[in-house]
Formats: structure tokens, sequence, C-alpha cells
């Protein structure tokens, strides 16, 4: 089987996990597999084998190390996970799935029950079309090489979209190896567990689209639905406090999250993450934003996400300077970067009790949702 553990996944969905289980858990959602470049999976997986390999996530469950370790990660001082959320985890039990012949493939159950499901089944998904990995090795030694003169600070993120499950742990031994100085951590739990790494993550898009989505279902409110963005950052801050004060900027655009955002989130939260749109047009409306918040950005960070290279870490790096701190969450061109160009497939929550949901996005590619609606919360979210 591809995935042996319930750990194989990232910090951030359990993370959020978290707090969904704590405010949210009841929510119905759908997930759904996004095939962004249409790419035809028939040529080379089997739909018969990719059914088994979800059916087999299902049976799986968090052991007894698995919520030991859990227990023991820390960040700023204070454990991350609460002893009663992880005694929920032992007895955690995966939605149900739909998939069909032209792997249309959709989970379907509450909030709590199916938002695991995403890395894992992308992780398969990828591993089962990967082809032969000739070119992982020499192109993984020219980037780290490329880095090294500069370091920049670097978290690896590529669990979902990995080659396969060998070679992502290859990537992490050689960046334990070679790259050490600037590895600040790794995204996925499994590894860091096995490499003595820092696990981080950030937060997801679908806090904000399910809330968003289920508030407009419950109220047809405009101000209300609006005021779930701030609602879910009050509340990660809330249970994570600063040391995980990384605000995800661009669900709703990134015009709406600059304009939204208070002085007190601007002086209390670490810093911003970029996933979309230009680094270097983010990185001037950044640092407006702290300067008419009267507070200082080099005091604050960056954590750049948005499929990145080794030159695009480079160039960003250089572009930014000493005005604010730097980190790059690196996934897809380290993970899967073999010589050839992988799918682009996500799996997004598309509704929130009954309705649908929307990502808006800096970057027209990724936005997700109707047309008609998508209009409708540009409105909203103007």
């Amino acid at each position: 089987m591809i995935i042996k553990s319930l750990l194989d996944t990232d910090m951030y969905k359990l993370t959020m996990l978290q707090i969904i289980w704590k405010h949210y858990r009841d929510i119905p959602v759908e997930f759904a597999l996004i095939n962004r470049s249409n790419t035809d999976l028939g040529k080379r997986m089997d739909v018969g084998e990719l059914r088994v390999q979800l059916q087999n996530i299902a049976l799986l469950h968090f052991t007894e190390w698995d919520i030991e370790y859990l227990g023991s990660i820390v960040a700023g001082g204070r454990k991350v996970f609460d002893p009663e959320f992880l005694d929920a985890l032992k007895t955690y039990k995966f939605s149900s799935f739909k998939l069909t012949s032209d792997f249309e493939l959709t989970f379907t159950g509450s909030w709590y029950e199916t938002t695991l499901w995403e890395t894992f089944a992308l992780s398969i998904i990828n591993e089962l079309w990967s082809g032969p990995n000739y070119e992982g090795i020499s192109r993984l030694t020219h980037k780290i090489n490329l880095l090294s003169g500069s370091c920049p600070t670097i978290v690896e993120f590529g669990t979902r979209r990995r080659h396969s499950g060998l070679w992502h742990q290859y990537v992490i031994e050689y960046l334990v190896k070679h790259y050490l100085q600037g590895l600040k951590g790794t995204s996925n739990l499994y590894y860091a567990q096995m490499y003595g790494l820092q696990p981080m993550g950030t937060m997801a898009h679908e806090l904000f689209m399910v809330r968003a989505a289920h508030e407009w279902a419950k109220s047809h409110d405009v101000e209300k639905m609006r005021d779930t963005h701030r609602e879910i950052l009050d509340l990660w801050y809330y249970e994570y406090g600063s040391p995980m004060s990384l605000m995800l900027t661009d669900t709703f655009g990134s015009d709406f999250f600059f304009k939204d955002t208070t002085p007190m989130q601007a002086y209390a939260w670490k810093g911003l993450r970029q996933d979309s749109g230009s680094p270097f047009t983010f990185t001037n409306k950044a640092l407006e934003l702290y300067r008419t918040r009267n507070v200082n950005p080099k005091d604050k960070i960056i954590v750049y996400s948005d499929g990145l290279t080794a030159d695009s870490i480079l160039a960003v790096q250089e572009y930014t300077g000493n005005r604010i701190n730097t980190c790059f969450g690196w996934g897809t061109n380290l993970t899967n970067d073999v010589g050839e160009t992988p799918p682009s497939l996500v799996i997004k929550a598309t509704k929130a009790q009954g309705e649908s949901t929307i990502k808006l996005s800096d970057t027209p590619g990724k936005t997700t949702g109707d047309t008609d609606l998508v209009e409708f919360y540009r409105k909203v979210f103007a």
C-alpha cells in the first residue's frame, strides 16, 4: 500500500482538524478532485487500483505511537494539540468516497470526517500516475547547489504532489545531509518524526471557503459572510498564538485581505503566506500594509509557497533583500521534478451545507467555483 501511516500527511491538516473538531465538526461538506491540467488519468492509472488504495486509507487509524508523537509537538513553548483532541483521534473514521470509471472522485460527509482525505488521496494519485525517475537525483543536486551560496530558508511542502513516498523520503534525507543550515522543517509529520525535524504548516484556503459558504447557507447575510474571514483568523490565533500565526492571504483575493487586516492583526501575527499572483507585487503590498499599520516589517516574515523553483526562490530573496524576513515553502518542484511535468491536480472543498464554495485567488487559473458565484464573491469580498 502507498500510504502506511496516517502521519504521512501535512501538519496543517491536523492543526486545521483541531479547529474543525472544536468549532465546525458537523458541517456537511463535499470535497472533489479537480484536474486543472485536464490530464487523461486513465492512460497510466487503473481506477480499480486507485479504489483499493483509497479503501486502505479508510482502514488505517492513529496508533498509540502516532498520538504520543502528536502530543509531543511544541510551538513557541506550548503544546500544539490538546489532550481531548488527541483522544478523539484515537477513534477517527473517514467519510465515504465515490470514484467513477472516468476518475471523478468525491468525498462526502461531515467536515471532520472528510478533510484528511485531501493529502492522502493526492499522494496516492500522483504516485500511481508517476513514470520512471530518471533525472530526479541530478536535478535535486543542481537545485541545492544553486541555493547553497545564499542559503535561503526553506520548508519542505511537497507531500501532496510528490513523485512517490520513497522519492519524498530521499529528498528529505538529502536536504538533511546537504542543506540542513537552510532547512527550517517539513510539513510532513511522518518524515518530521523520522528525521527529527520541526513539523511546520500554516492554514489552507479550505477553512475560509467552507465557513463562508456555510454562513451564506445559514443566513444569506452578506455582512456575516464577509465577517467569517476574520472569524477564522481570530479562532486560529486564539488556538495557536503567535508562534503559528501566519495569515493565508489570497482565498478571496489579496486586495480584500490587505484592506481587511486590522492594525492589531498586523502587529500580533508573525507574518503572511503568499500562494498566488506575483510574489514581487505581493511583497510591495505587504510592506505597504506594515507601513500603514506602523509595524516594522523587519520583525515580520513572508512565507512564499506558489509554484517555487530554485531560480524563483533566489529571485524573490534578492528582491526582498533585508526589508522583510523570508521563508520558502517548496513543494512540487522539490518532490516531483524528475524529468516529466506532473499533472496539476488538487482536491478542494466544493460544497458546504449544500452551498458551493468559492476560491478567488490572485491567479486566475487557481480560481474555483461557478462563474456567477465567483462574481458574487468578488462583490462581497471587494
